[in-house]
């Protein structure tokens, strides 16, 4: 497809229009352009930019469908409402054309739509209906970032054509060479990666698994827990404290208390191991959430539980019986 050629100094703004994961907008490997555009030597504060740009309206053969006139006024104005402080403004004719196809009307929303009535000298935005006769998990992509100067929009965003929203300039973003954030070319001043940003809190229930207890003779208690969110599981945290009854004494080890619960988040078989003294006593294979490893009629002794997976240890627990 075509390439927008202007020079454009590294837009420091956010369009944090809705949230990435439903933009279909690919990654690039090569960031040597976007390492250009943000040249110090490509900066200034006196510049502006008029890009022009096309609007495209899919509608069904018989010219049915498609998002109103309005709102395609509506998506023009956003552009200009969210760019132009930043020195960018977007010029449009005020014609509006119409792709009459049943294949793209009816269907989830491909590239071959930038092949319809594409122009050279300016950004093509495809807007497929808002409502659609189709279920589909993303609402914008471009072609590219920084790589060609078209992008598509569909459905809505709160209720709204998705097209009025900024939504319309997040897409137009990626054309002048804004990623998003977690591909790593320009801090946006927070990061939308919820692997890094929104990790996961610590609490009972299904987003965290049981957490681990390490025993010690003295009395003490070793806590350990970790969580959950969709990109996986953290790392442990870990709290020292200590147990007693209400006549202070340490009941955390008393006969028929020696009963270690081993939590085994994650889909697999595991590997248990008891050990002692360098003694293996016990070994246990489960595809259980969690495992009751039970000391009890062992002499009073440390013991330490291993817990290993697909061959590799994930952790040990060092266990005192009495």
């Amino acid at each position: 497809m075509k390439r927008l050629f202007v020079t454009l100094a590294f837009l420091a703004f956010v369009v944090k229009s809705f949230a990435q994961d439903l933009c279909g907008t690919p990654a690039i490997t090569n960031i040597e352009n976007v390492k250009k555009l943000n040249s110090p030597r490509n900066r200034t504060s006196k510049s502006f930019y008029i890009l022009k740009v096309y609007f495209h309206v899919i509608r069904s053969t018989s010219g049915a469908g498609g998002v109103s006139t309005s709102d395609v006024t509506s998506a023009y104005s956003r552009l200009n409402s969210d760019f132009n402080s930043h020195g960018i403004y977007f010029s449009w004719d005020g014609i509006i054309d119409p792709i009459d196809n049943d294949t793209y009307y009816n269907n989830i929303p491909t590239t071959n739509i930038f092949y319809e009535n594409n122009h050279t000298n300016g950004i093509d935005i495809y807007l497929y209906p808002a409502d659609p006769n189709y279920s589909t998990p993303i609402i914008g992509l471009a072609n590219g970032v920084g790589m060609s100067s078209e992008f598509y929009i569909v459905g809505r965003v709160s209720g709204i054509p998705a097209c009025t929203t900024s939504t319309i300039s997040h897409e137009m973003g990626h054309v002048l060479n804004l990623w998003h954030t977690h591909h790593g070319t320009y801090d946006e001043g927070g990061n939308d990666n919820p692997c890094v940003v929104r990790g996961a809190t610590i609490t009972s229930g299904g987003n965290t698994n049981s957490p681990i207890f390490t025993m010690n003779p003295n009395g003490t208690v070793r806590i350990g827990v970790r969580a959950r969110n969709a990109c996986g599981w953290g790392p442990y945290t870990y709290l020292n404290g200590g147990i007693t009854n209400d006549n202070g004494q340490t009941p955390i080890n008393s006969p028929g208390n020696n009963i270690v619960n081993i939590p085994l988040p994650e889909d697999g078989e595991y590997e248990i191991t008891l050990w002692n003294n360098n003694r293996l006593i016990r070994t246990v294979k489960t595809t259980q959430s969690s495992y009751d490893v039970d000391l009890n009629n062992l002499p009073p002794d440390l013991y330490i539980i291993k817990v290993a997976k697909d061959g590799k240890r994930i952790y040990q627990l060092k266990i005192f019986s009495r």
